[in-house]
């Protein structure tokens, strides 16, 4: 549907996105700000990209296609946000657990920064948390290569159970073998079976506790 009080390209999202065609990927970006989201997002959509509104809220989402071994794959840049959490109020990391909790996309690419790792690690975590559907994007490695940084991303994918790919958006390296990943994950060939589970020690029976009450309210 086309808002009349918006810009030409812009559009109104009034309805979760239709995953069970088969004949489109749902991918979905999210990454922490300023770690290349939306340079990867340019170098996969182009010229498609336009400005999707979701409805009550005042961040804009951009999306575009691409097509990849004779596959449709619509892309989806959540705004940038450091967490997942029901709790944070910021309307950016809202809507990226709304499309998330509630749209389902097929696959969620989470960029981390390859030169910042353990600090950009927490919102692939949290997503893992949510869907087994995830990607995680390392980006930067050129940088990190001149810094000495050395990201065992073999090892990293192992330990998770996930695909990890290193690619430099800027320099537009690892994007082909990324797009390869992302088919594999909504196809059903490399993905894990279930969402993560943290042990979160002494906190599990709160938790457990509250898992039970949102079943039962079905939020």
């Amino acid at each position: 549907m086309i808002c009349s009080s918006c810009n030409p390209e812009e559009k109104t999202m009034t309805q979760p996105y239709n995953t069970s065609d088969s004949k489109v990927v749902i991918l979905a970006l999210a990454g922490n700000p300023n770690v290349g989201k939306s340079t990867l997002f340019n170098v996969l959509t182009g010229e498609t990209a336009h400005v999707a509104n979701w409805p009550g809220v005042t961040v804009a989402v951009k999306e575009g296609r691409l097509t990849h071994h004779e596959k449709e794959i619509i892309v989806v840049d959540l705004p940038g946000t450091y967490s997942l959490s029901a709790e944070a109020p910021d309307a950016a990391e809202a809507i990226a657990r709304e499309f998330v909790a509630k749209h389902k996309p097929d696959v969620l690419v989470v960029l981390v920064d390859a030169t910042a790792l353990e600090r950009t690690m927490y919102l692939p975590i949290m997503a893992l948390e949510m869907t087994p559907r995830v990607i995680i994007a390392v980006n930067m490695m050129d940088v990190a290569e001149k810094r000495a940084i050395h990201i065992d991303i073999d090892a990293l994918s192992r330990e998770l159970g996930i695909p990890v790919v290193g690619i430099s958006a800027l320099r537009e390296e690892g994007i082909g073998v990324l797009l390869d990943r992302v088919l594999d994950v909504a196809e059903g060939r490399e993905c894990r079976k279930k969402p993560l589970k943290v042990d979160y020690g002494p906190l599990e029976p709160y938790i457990a506790r509250l898992e039970g009450l949102i079943k039962k309210r079905d939020y």
